[in-house]
Formats: structure tokens, C-alpha cells, sequence
């Protein structure tokens, strides 16, 4: 069963239009028949199977009458034919990014999926504006706190035209700092990025913990430009416990929400290498992992000192206790702080009654367990108790390789 994502008016038979020698076939009958036509492929050009499967699903979802669809599809057709490509209409672009969200089996928050706003900003090619671009997407999601789940899209890769792209995992992320003996200061996980910044021109007054990063960009021609990101847009919340004074004494950060670069948004054959897309932080995404990782920060044994709690002894389960202990202290400063987030017994919840829900309809939910499952408590999450298949399905955010990495 699919619902659409607006209300669809359906077509008397008889307004269906003849194919007029375009293979609309091609795309109309797929689930019924081969295709008797395809147009011809040129190099870059995109899949023609990407293509009339989008379609197919698009037309579930679409506001379009069925002859108008038809035309549409078309329409699509002959601009491949002349140009080697298509142009996603605004309802395509956004019926595609909302069931790329859908379809991404490690979020565990895309039950809002529906709801996502989608921003068309096809037309911003210049780095500089590309860069304003990004932290207008920031503003708008930020929404006083309340974080408003967008995507913003970018101009899209064409044949034989690269497009540009944010070099950053995040909008907002920490520097990490390369030392002389082989030590970071700040995040390790952004060493890469904050070296090809400092190659381009980045020159940070001092070396911290806590370093905003600038965006880093590549436009179509490969040149990289660097832009500095105002630290009042990172919306940071300090680190502090409900009762405990001594973790405040730490000076933990964290900026407010997540905003992910380092995935191209692939619709329809058509993928847009810059579509940072954002939702809210989910509470053991920092406690847990960003602060805690061994190969992240690495603060636990601080943390726990800090809180007043025994490390002498691992059977004291002192690094259960301080993780808790933080979750509870990045829960408390989020909402002093009156910016949204999720704690993880209500998220889980809330996934497991959604996916109930869709299965029900007969719209099975496609999922990783292990990005499903929190990092903390995890066994008693609802989702640790049943299993998810993990497929992959187009429309997509597929993440790019990290710098350093091979595709």
C-alpha cells in the first residue's frame, strides 16, 4: 500500500495520450512487461533503469493525473534524447528526497520522512554562494531550536560536468589538529578535512579542542575555496550535569544539530553531490560516541573523574555509570539550551510503533539493526528484540568516500 505524498487526482482512461512514437512503454509498463524501447545511452547520461523505475514509484506519489504523468514521462524521454539528461520538476525533486530518506536504513529517526522540507537551490553553482547557501540551510533548520528536518539541493552532476560539492562531513564539525607527535588535538575524525583546510588557507588563531571548521569547498572545475563558518551559526551547547557542578568544569561542547554533506542524493539516474540534509541530534550520538569513542575524543576516564566516579576497578561498571551520567548531562544541556533532541528509549519506541504500523499496511521497513539500536541500553530498545532487512533502494543519500578513502 503507498500513500501519496499529496492528494492525487486520478484519469479517465480516456485521457491517456498515445505515445506518439516516444517510448513511454518504457517506462509505463515496467512492472507488467519489458521495455519495447530505450533511448540511447550516452556516456554520463543517466541510467536508463534508474530513470523508469523512478518514474514508476514517482507515479505512486505524484499529484499528477495519469495522462499527465504520461506526458510528462515523455517529456523526459526527449530531453535525454537531446541533451544527454533531465531536469527534475520541484515535486520530482522533493517525492525524491523524501523517499531517499525513507529508504536510508540507518536513520532512525526517517518515520518523519513525509515531513521533510525540501530546498531547490539548483541554480547556486558559485563557491561563495554555494557557502551561503549552506549556513542559510543551517538558519533555516535551526528554527529557534525547534529543528526543522530539510534538505537542501544543490546543482546536480551532468554529462561531462562535474559538479560542486562540501569536502566536510558535517556543516558543522571540530577541527582536528595534527600534532608533531603523532597526537590531535580536537576531533581525529576531521584530521583530513582540517588538513586540506590549512593547505588551502585556513590559518586557526590557536589550536583547540573545540575549533569550528571551515566549510571547504570544490567547485565544478576542481578548485577548493575555503569559508569560515561564524561560530554564533554552530548554535553549541556547553556540557553540564543536572547536579554534578564538577563535569561543567570540563568546558564540553557540542554544536546543536547535525547536518550531513558527505552523502550524494541520487534520484532518478540524476545524483547532486551537495544536499546537506539535517534532522536532530539523538542524545547518545554525543554522550556515547563523540565524546567517548577511543578513536573520537576519548574523554571517558575525564569524564568519569569529573563526575566523582571510581575508575580504579572496571568491575565497579564505572563506565556505564559515566556514560549514563553524560547522556543525562547532554539531555539536560539540550534543553536548557532549548534546542530539540531525542533521548534514546523514546526514539526506539517511537521507530518500533512506526515500522509496526507500515508493516501492517503491507509497507515493510528496511533497516540496519545495528543503527537501530542504541549504543546505550540496548537491550531494552524494542528493536533489539526483532530483526530488519538491510536493502539497499533507490532514491538514495549514499554516502561518498571520506578523504583518504578509495571509492
Amino acid at each position: 500500500m503507498t500513500t501519496n505524498l499529496a492528494s492525487a487526482v486520478p484519469a479517465s482512461s480516456d485521457a491517456i495520450p498515445a505515445a506518439t512514437g516516444c517510448p513511454v512503454d518504457w517506462v509505463a509498463d515496467l512492472a507488467t512487461s519489458e521495455p519495447t524501447q530505450a533511448p540511447v545511452v550516452r556516456e554520463g547520461s543517466p541510467d536508463p533503469t534508474e530513470v523508469r523505475e523512478f518514474f514508476e514509484l514517482y507515479k505512486k506519489h505524484s499529484t499528477l493525473t495519469e495522462a499527465e504523468w504520461r506526458l510528462r514521462v515523455q517529456d523526459v524521454i526527449s530531453e535525454i534524447a537531446e541533451t544527454g539528461t533531465y531536469t527534475h520538476t520541484n515535486e520530482e525533486l522533493t517525492v525524491g528526497a523524501r523517499l531517499a530518506w525513507r529508504h536510508n536504513t540507518r536513520c532512525i529517526g526517517k518515520l518523519y520522512w513525509r515531513g521533510l522540507t525540501v530546498r531547490d537551490f539548483r541554480d547556486v553553482t558559485d563557491a561563495s554562494e554555494i557557502a551561503e547557501g549552506c549556513l542559510d540551510h543551517g538558519e533555516f533548520v535551526f528554527n529557534k531550536g525547534r529543528i526543522k528536518p530539510s534538505i537542501t539541493i544543490f546543482a546536480p552532476s551532468t554529462p561531462g560536468t562535474r559538479a560542486a560539492q562540501v569536502l566536510n562531513g558535517q556543516l558543522i564539525s571540530y577541527a582536528g589538529h595534527r600534532q608533531a607527535d603523532g597526537t590531535v588535538i580536537g576531533d581525529p575524525h576531521t584530521v583530513a578535512i582540517t588538513d586540506l583546510a590549512k593547505a588551502n588557507g585556513w590559518a586557526p588563531a590557536k589550536e583547540g579542542l573545540f575549533d569550528i571548521l571551515p566549510l571547504v569547498i570544490e567547485d565544478a572545475t576542481g578548485t577548493i575555496s575555503v569559508h569560515e563558518v561564524p561560530r554564533e551559526l554552530a548554535h553549541e551547547v556547553e556540557i553540564q550535569h543536572p547536579t554534578i557542578p564538577g563535569l561543567a568544569e570540563l568546558g564540553l561542547r557540542w554544536w546543536g544539530f547535525p547536518s550531513i554533506c558527505d552523502n550524494y542524493l541520487s534520484i532518478g539516474g540524476i545524483n547532486y553531490p551537495c544536499a546537506p540534509f539535517t534532522g536532530w541530534y539523538l542524545a547518545p550520538e554525543i554522550s556515547a560516541r563523540d565524546f567517548t569513542d577511543t578513536y573520537r575524543y576519548n574523554l571517558l576516564p575525564e569524564i568519569a573523574e569529573a563526575l566523582g566516579i571510581d575508575t580504579s576497578d572496571v568491575r565497579s561498571l564505572w563506565k556505564d555509570k559515566a556514560v549514563i551520567e553524560l547522556t543525562t548531562a547532554v539531555l539536560h544541556s539540550y534543553d536548557k539550551a532549548g534546542i530539540r533532541m531525542d533521548d534514546h528509549h523514546t526514539a526506539a519506541a517511537k521507530f518500533h510503533k512506526w515500522t509496526q504500523s507500515e508493516e501492517r499496511k503491507g509497507c515493510p521497513v528496511e533497516a540496519e539493526w545495528a543503527w537501530m539500536v542504541p549504543p546505550i541500553s540496548a537491550s531494552l530498545s524494542p528493536n533489539f528484540h526483532r530483526e530488519f532487512e538491510d536493502v539497499f533502494k533507490l532514491p538514495a543519500l549514499i554516502r561518498r568516500p571520506a578523504l583518504g578513502e578509495s571509492a
